[in-house]
């Protein structure tokens, strides 16, 4: 097995800028995305240099990297370190397939290892049939359904084993 490293965004090079940006953009990554707009690179940059401010710790963005393969983004929000819970999100280069198994497992290994939560959050379009299966795979309950945006989205969540 390959050794896996999380690229805090805060510290990607210019060329890993440059990809990140690529693939929030791609047309198959945005329409999952609740902002599906496709973002100016300018305000991509700003976006990462407010991860640094202090008002952003709550917030974490990961490039991960297998060997020389960068296989996605893995994201974690509202970072609750009282109530150990986060909201986690991804997504995966687009030019390689059936990473998103993997991007979760760091999700978990992060989550749950790394920083100590209990419980991942994570929200999806109710119509993302193939995210939903792979959740509901790796044993994420669903806990709620909402509109966001006109559009419906399941919540779920997966509670740490102890």
């Amino acid at each position: 097995m390959q050794k896996i490293e999380l690229i805090d965004f805060i510290h990607l090079n210019h060329k890993e800028i440059k990809m990140a940006y690529s693939w929030r953009n791609n047309t198959n990554i945005r329409k999952w995305m609740f902002n599906n707009k496709e973002i100016p690179f300018n305000e991509h940059i700003n976006f990462i240099d407010n991860l640094k401010l202090p008002k952003f710790k709550k917030i974490k963005y990961f490039l991960v990297l297998e060997e020389d393969n960068y296989l996605g983004v893995i994201t974690f929000k509202n970072i609750d370190l009282d109530l150990k819970q986060c909201e986690i999100g991804l997504y995966s280069n687009p030019k390689k397939r059936n990473l998103g198994k993997v991007l979760i497992n760091q999700c978990i290994e992060y989550g749950f290892i790394k920083i100590g939560l209990s419980r991942l959050i994570v929200q999806v379009f109710t119509d993302n049939n193939k995210a939903i299966k792979l959740y509901n795979k790796l044993n994420f309950k669903e806990i709620s359904k909402s509109i966001i945006e006109k559009k419906e989205i399941i919540c779920m969540e997966l509670i740490a084993t102890t």
